[in-house]
């Protein structure tokens, strides 16, 4: 069957079975979002901690847990994928390659620019989050991460206008609405 023999019913099945098989593993990750939501909220309750007691030296070593966590669910995710034979559609390929892009870019971002970026670094984590977060829910067609993406991104513009030091408060709130409350919801749709 050609692409022009598709009737307009058939081509709406074919993309909804896309947005299926690829929200199917992604809800079997949703355990791995809630995972992360709750990651972002320690380190930065961790953080806002230590810039209070004037520790600020401190801050950067917590944050290392980032990169350690996106090794460790990196590897989960294409472990669990090979072990359960998931298909891999070409929105889940997206969503993969956002998430590394994004997480690389916030690795050498914090890594190489943020003497350089100052006041601005965190609220632009926040917004590159969020962007990524957004097109997850984008893709799967799902609207609390949506909706959270949308959150994360209006709290980056917010934190430019706020003092640094309350950044990763700013942060933490956004992992409970964007990420754990989203992630969760998203455990609970069958």
């Amino acid at each position: 069957m050609s692409h022009s023999d598709l009737t307009p019913e058939e081509s709406l099945s074919i993309i909804s079975k896309t947005i299926e098989e690829t929200r199917i593993p992604f809800q079997k990750k949703g355990k791995l979002f809630v995972a992360w939501g709750v990651l972002m909220f320690v380190v930065s309750i961790a953080q806002f901690i230590l810039i209070k007691l004037s520790l600020f030296h401190y801050t950067g070593y917590v944050a290392l847990l980032y990169p350690l966590a996106g090794v460790f669910s990196f590897v989960y995710v294409k472990r669990t994928s090979r072990k359960e034979n998931q298909p891999k559609t070409h929105l889940s390929v997206i969503s993969e390659a956002v998430a590394l892009v994004v997480g690389l870019n916030l690795i050498v971002l914090a890594l190489v620019f943020s003497l350089k970026l100052g006041q601005a670094t965190m609220p632009i984590f926040f917004i590159l989050l969020a962007i990524m977060i957004l097109l997850n829910g984008v893709i799967i067609k799902f609207r609390p991460i949506i909706l959270g993406g949308l959150f994360l991104n209006l709290l980056g513009f917010l934190s430019l206008l706020i003092d640094r030091d309350y950044h990763p408060l700013v942060l933490a709130v956004g992992s409970i609405f964007s990420v754990i409350i989203p992630g969760a919801l998203l455990n609970k749709t069958k």
